[in-house]
């Protein structure tokens, strides 16, 4: 079983490959000034798109709705607040900060459900 924060930075745009559960994926992130929110895509390991603009928001978990895609990572995506449900700014994304970018694994989630 694995929790894995995600290191993201100030940067408004940012590319990653991240291993989640054995496997290589993309992540880009984007910040819209205009609606002070993240953005995140999802690629393969070859970088094409498999989930594209997904709005993160604070405390609330980002695939469930697109469990039906099997190419997606197995477990859990979650911008987790370490003060409240709002949903992170420029500033308050990353390591150490109010709000990061975390990866619940399968095992974590099976956990979960029967515990």
């Amino acid at each position: 079983m694995a929790i894995l924060t995600i290191p993201t930075t100030n940067d408004s745009f940012q590319r990653m490959t991240v291993r989640l559960d054995g496997r290589d994926y993309v992540l880009t992130l984007l910040y819209n000034q205009r609606e002070e929110s993240w953005y995140l895509s999802i690629g393969d390991d070859e970088s094409v798109p498999l989930l594209s603009g997904l709005k993160l928001q604070a405390n609330w978990p980002l695939l469930w709705r697109h469990r039906y895609n099997t190419s997606l990572p197995p477990g859990e995506l979650m911008v987790t607040s370490t003060t409240d449900s709002v949903s992170p700014t420029l500033s308050d994304l990353g390591e150490g900060k109010r709000c990061e970018l975390t990866y619940y694994d399968r095992a974590e989630l099976v956990a979960a459900k029967a515990g």
